[in-house]
């Protein structure tokens, strides 16, 4: 787990247990990025997470992010229900690294952060952003789309 801001969290999977801690902590919504089906040993399936939820009084959305639609169209659906759910947030996929960037499309949308900050707080994160190239490149193109206000500038190679 790893708190984004005082609203936001992420994750990996989550254990029964884990939907009993959230119950605890006042959390009050669940997005869930996994696809069907995806392979989770040992964790909750994404049918599993969505009844217990409602059992502890949880929203429960899902929002499959995979390579076959890992683009603005998706992001922007993940930033808008993070904008709309009822705080506290946990964003979560099987591992967290989908569910760190999408955190911080939405921080750069919402609190205007720059790609380096974004970058910087998901490797403070421990989420290794050279191992995820499609998700990095989501991440500047979708900051480059949505500031208004940013100069441009450049990641590797990458115009912003």
């Amino acid at each position: 787990w790893h708190k984004v801001d005082d609203q936001l969290a992420i994750a990996g999977a989550l254990t029964e247990s884990d939907l009993d801690d959230l119950a605890r902590r006042g959390y009050r919504t669940i997005i869930d990025l996994r696809c069907g089906g995806e392979s989770t040993p040992g964790r909750l399936s994404s049918e599993e997470e969505r009844s217990l939820a409602v059992e502890t009084g949880i929203r429960y959305e899902q929002i499959p992010l995979g390579a076959h639609n890992m683009d603005a169209t998706t992001a922007t659906a993940v930033v808008r229900a993070i904008a709309t759910a009822a705080p506290l947030i946990l964003l979560h996929c099987a591992s967290g690294r989908r569910a760190g960037f999408l955190a911080m499309m939405n921080m750069a949308r919402t609190k205007r952060w720059t790609v380096e900050r974004c970058l910087e707080q998901l490797s403070a994160m421990g989420i290794a952003v050279d191992d995820a190239p499609m998700l990095r490149d989501l991440l500047i193109e979708y900051v480059d789309r949505h500031r208004e206000d940013a100069a441009p500038s450049r990641i590797e190679g990458h115009a912003l």
